[in-house]
């Protein structure tokens, strides 16, 4: 692959610079270590084994046992770039990484810093919600960020500036209600999903998000598969201009890709994520 130079940059090399950035706010190393994991899924001895292998960063990333599908919640400006307009994805998680690790240097609280969600990239124990908006009620309890809510979909994709995410989301929202036959329903601020799955962690954290949805974002339209890619090789091959994220499909523009590939995509991760028959 070519790209830019710090992709082939060793994970290794950056590491003690997050620690020791950390470290000088008087935050710790089990912070930085606690935002890995949410971001990448990595657990403590997947962290050393990446470490001692001196992975480059696209290997790491490429390795990462489970992106966080909340990463998209991460906005604001890093070296320079506003991280949710970052174009290309591995320098997108790249730079969220960087986000992240700065936050914590800056005192951010953690509960804060992980998007209200658990280490294991769940949602946290949830405190109150506003009906209206999906927002935490209470300062005191943690905030489940993506948690389906009564915002008016419809008003929130009108007011999308971008005209072709704007076009997108129209034919989306008709091409979602189709393969799942569930209506559109805002999940937090800025998805739009449809049905809803139930997840449950090892550790014990367990919650509800929904079962495949989208987002128009100003670089593309992020459509989330909860099940990922892994099975959908010969559909991928077909679709047209995309690019991949852990969970995540970027679409500039789905006027250009096959939208009969892109419905059997859906409607197959639809089927594995609920156990519905898919038809």
């Amino acid at each position: 692959m070519t790209g830019h130079r710090i992709f082939a940059t060793s994970f290794a090399s950056i590491y003690p610079h997050y620690v020791a950035k950390a470290e000088r706010k008087g935050r710790s190393k089990a912070e930085v270590d606690q935002v890995i994991t949410w971001l990448t899924g990595y657990d403590a001895a997947g962290l050393e084994q990446v470490l001692a292998a001196d992975v480059d960063l696209e290997t790491f990333f490429a390795r990462a046992p489970r992106f966080n599908p909340h990463a998209s919640l991460i906005t604001g400006v890093i070296c320079g770039h506003r991280v949710e307009d970052i174009e290309d994805p591995l320098m997108q998680r790249i730079r969220y990484l960087d986000k992240l690790v700065d936050e914590v240097a800056r005192g951010k609280r953690m509960t804060a810093v992980l998007r209200g969600g658990e280490v294991d990239g769940g949602p946290a124990a949830a405190g109150g919600t506003d009906a209206a908006t999906g927002r935490a009620t209470s300062r005191d309890r943690r905030a489940v960020t993506t948690v389906p809510n009564d915002a008016d979909v419809a008003g929130f994709l009108a007011a999308v500036e971008h005209d072709v995410r704007r076009r997108d989301a129209a034919t989306l929202v008709e091409l979602l209600g189709r393969v799942t036959g569930e209506p559109p329903r805002m999940w937090g601020p800025s998805i739009v999903g449809f049905g809803r799955y139930h997840y449950r962690y090892d550790t014990g954290r367990e919650g509800d998000m929904a079962a495949v949805g989208f987002s128009p974002r100003k670089a593309a339209t992020t459509v989330y598969l909860v099940d990922g890619f892994d099975a959908y090789g010969d559909l991928l091959e077909r679709l047209g201009p995309h690019t991949t994220g852990r969970s995540c499909l970027y679409l500039k523009d789905v006027a250009a890709v096959d939208l009969t590939v892109l419905e059997e995509l859906l409607r197959r991760s639809y089927a594995a994520t609920t156990g519905a028959d898919g038809g």
